[in-house]
Parts: C-alpha cells; structure tokens; sequence
C-alpha cells in the first residue's frame, strides 16, 4: 500500500483541527467529571487514520497520553436508549 502524500496528511490534519479544538477541555460520557486536554492530532500509521491525541487531567493519568481514532473520538455512543457523543467539549 502506498502512503499518503504530505498534502494530504497536511489537509487531514487541517480537518481535524477544524472538528476538535486544541485549546478546550473535553469530558468522556462514562466520566463527566474527569477532563481531557487535546496534546495533539497524528496520522495513525497502519490505517492512515487521523488520530487525536489526549491527556487525562486528574490524578494518576496526566502522565498518560492516549490515542483514538478521530472517528472514534468524535462518534456518538448508546446511553440509555439516547445518543451522547463519547467526548464532549467543557463549555
């Protein structure tokens, strides 16, 4: 399989700037009070995806980064028969 171009990983990367906002704190639906900082967006080398890169703000894992798939990290998940997304923005 042959690799993204940089004008393309660039322009991925762009959109997903545009989807998650770096600057925000996010929560996940199963922990609303427990926040995440965005550390960052990579280009996840076995499948080309976009991938958010965060950091758990609260005791024992702000030493942690963790990796989602953007479209993972941006999907709406079951709760209760509603849809929630799986990481919402703190406003």
């Amino acid at each position: 399989m042959a690799h993204l171009g940089p004008d393309e990983i660039g322009n991925r990367l762009k959109d997903a700037e545009k989807l998650v906002d770096k600057t925000s704190k996010y929560f996940h639906y199963k922990t609303p009070d427990k926040y995440y900082s965005i550390e960052g967006f990579c280009i996840i080398e076995a499948t080309e995806e976009v991938g958010v890169l965060y950091r758990g703000l609260y005791k024992d894992f702000e030493n942690i980064v963790w990796l989602r798939p953007l479209s993972v990290f941006l999907e709406e998940v079951d709760v209760d028969s509603k849809k929630v997304k799986r990481f919402q923005k703190v406003v």
